[in-house]
């Protein structure tokens, strides 16, 4: 049991050590001849296809080989992605006011550019967080313990710690994120639908369906009231808010895949 334990924490730490040197290298890339590929992408996905090697594993294990319908399950958590970001919106409008807006002058040019230049990003992050580092952490300390560590992982890459008002949201936001992302893949048995999700999600928020008007923008929320949380009641109020849509979208990728024991994956 503990030979067993200090393996998985040797391979786990190799992993690790070997995302590291994944970042190195691409930034070091930027300003070479490479810097037209998406190295870190690359590099990523070669690490966690390294490390499942290493236990007579591969890829399959997250979904990914020719059995698999890679297009439909990326196409399916996209739409799902995009209905969640949506809806959080449309609660955000309802509770803090303003009102859904279409954008008449979209520039579909840059739309379809920042489509492409998120995707490379999510795929980074979801073989960080989904892929072999997910996969060791459940075997060290099961499953929830692998989603709890992974959240935190996830909340350390982002910038959540300026109005420490707002730190309960986000930590809430990332934590939710992990369980989707989580609940997609486990009952998916694939990795494309989290990075589906997770790619609606960020081109969505930062350039689609977003609070402010900009130019990729096709909804916005427009005359926004200067909203004020006056009470801790309001307070706690919109925390518990924030759980509405990621309920709603665990519950319809539940209701759409059955669970999949990913241990049953063929190579």
């Amino acid at each position: 049991m503990k030979a067993t334990l200090l393996l998985n924490l040797k391979q786990l730490l190799i992993f690790i050590g070997l995302i590291l040197l994944s970042l190195f290298l691409s930034g070091f890339a930027k300003n070479s001849w490479l810097s037209f590929l998406p190295l870190g992408c690359i590099l990523v996905v070669l690490s966690n296809w390294l490390m499942f090697r290493w236990e007579g594993l591969s890829l399959a294990y997250l979904g990914i080989n020719k059995k698999q319908q890679a297009l439909a399950k990326i196409l399916v958590g996209f739409v799902l992605g995009l209905c969640f970001v949506f809806l959080g919106l449309c609660l955000q409008s309802i509770f803090k006011g303003g009102s859904l807006r279409l954008n008449p002058a979209l520039d579909v040019k840059a739309l379809f550019k920042a489509l492409m230049l998120v995707l490379p990003t999510v795929v980074v992050q979801q073989f960080y967080i989904m892929g072999y580092g997910f996969y060791k952490t459940k075997q060290i300390g099961g499953h929830t313990f692998s989603i709890l560590l992974t959240a935190i992982v996830f909340t350390c890459m982002h910038d959540v710690w300026g109005n420490p008002w707002n730190v309960p949201f986000h930590l809430i936001n990332y934590f939710f994120a992990v369980f989707i992302y989580a609940t997609a893949l486990q009952r998916s048995g694939s990795i494309l639908l989290p990075i589906g999700l997770h790619w609606a999600n960020n081109f969505a928020t930062s350039y689609l369906i977003t609070e402010n008007e900009t130019k990729t923008s096709l909804v916005f929320l427009a005359d926004k009231p200067n909203f004020i949380i006056e009470n801790y009641s309001q307070y706690f109020g919109f925390l518990a808010l924030g759980l509405i849509a990621p309920s709603i979208l665990v519950m319809v990728i539940r209701m759409i895949y059955k669970n999949k024991d990913q241990s049953s994956v063929s190579l």
